[in-house]
């Protein structure tokens, strides 16, 4: 079966990575009923605060417990690392993201603006004790301190305890190039999946779901999926781009509303941040249809491509089911 998706081509690692200045860090914690984690990327690796990047906002089914996002929608920038968690450790990681940027910005909450942490969660109660509260401000610490170019993907991090089609979710990523105006930019993808009835499985037009499920399970569940590029895209163009990208996410599961979707997105390289230091204004790089159009193939290609991705060990099937979640999917676009 040819596993391959879309036409474009992948980036050199096939990760979000992939976009110049992005890095992936996991804490996994794994001993006995504890089966979770914590994800964190770094939009880029300078001053996120004052550097900041343009970003948006798409939610399918608002039914989560995510934090920072009604900001992002109104002013449309991102100034935190991202975080996904499970959905009980939202506040921790929120105080663990808060103690990060105060020990990198002195005047936060005084000269300046108080933060916006981003973070980004789904359930994983049925292969994780979320009744625990195992995961500690530390953990948040070691998954920023492990960012780097080169991650894990599958059950590490916050998709440790992640189902997807009653199989092992978890963390997917994947990447792609594209030319606006003879210039060559990078599309870059990551989703923690938790969502699915396995009857509905299908990779590569193959139903493979059919031949592993006689009947249809409860497909309730979530997806957080992040998108990143460093094309110059404003935040309204971001916005655009993250609704496309929700298009195939409802394609291969039956949408109950009992989860749901977000789509974070946003948008790398140095010299297209906003700054929170004065600067003379510019003129915008692009205008607000024709340029955004090449990204959005690639970006609505970026639900297989996670799935692609994320290693489903079908011998561990039997031991995994997909969590009534109480999630929505997030897409979050942000130019870093």
């Amino acid at each position: 079966m040819d596993t391959s998706f879309g036409i474009q081509q992948k980036g050199k690692r096939n990760l979000i990575t992939d976009v110049a200045g992005i890095t992936v860090g996991h804490c996994t914690l794994a001993d006995g009923d504890v089966q979770t984690g914590v994800t964190a990327l770094l939009p880029h690796q300078g001053d996120l605060f004052h550097d900041r990047c343009p970003a948006a906002v798409h939610v399918i089914n608002g039914f989560g417990k995510s934090a920072g996002l009604v900001q992002v929608q109104e002013l449309g920038y991102l100034e935190t690392p991202l975080i996904l968690t499970n959905t009980l450790s939202v506040g921790t990681a929120f105080t663990a993201c808060v103690r990060y940027m105060l020990a990198r910005n002195d005047q936060i909450g005084r000269a300046e603006s108080t933060v916006n942490p981003v973070i980004l969660e789904c359930n994983d109660g049925y292969l994780n004790d979320i009744r625990g509260l195992h995961v500690t401000e530390d953990h948040v610490f070691a998954a920023l301190d492990a960012a780097d170019t080169a991650i894990a993907l599958g059950a590490v991090g916050a998709g440790r305890g992640m189902s997807c089609y009653h199989l092992k979710g978890g963390i997917g990523s994947a990447s792609r190039v594209f030319e606006i105006g003879g210039q060559t930019y990078t599309l870059g993808a990551l989703a923690m999946t938790n969502f699915g009835s396995l009857i509905d499985l299908t990779i590569a037009g193959e139903r493979i779901g059919k031949k592993l499920a006689a009947e249809p399970e409860d497909a309730k569940g979530s997806c957080i999926m992040i998108l990143a590029t460093d094309a110059p895209l404003s935040s309204r163009q971001l916005s655009r781009l993250s609704q496309r990208r929700s298009v195939p996410a409802h394609l291969p599961r039956r949408d109950r509303g009992g989860g749901g979707e977000y789509h974070p997105l946003h948008a790398g390289g140095r010299d297209r941040h906003r700054p929170r230091r004065p600067h003379p204004p510019v003129a915008a790089r692009c205008d607000g249809k024709s340029r955004s159009a090449p990204v959005i193939a690639p970006s609505a290609k970026a639900l297989p491509l996670h799935l692609q991705r994320e290693r489903f060990d079908l011998p561990e099937a039997q031991n995994s089911r997909t969590i009534s979640c109480e999630t929505s999917t997030t897409a979050i676009s942000a130019m870093g």
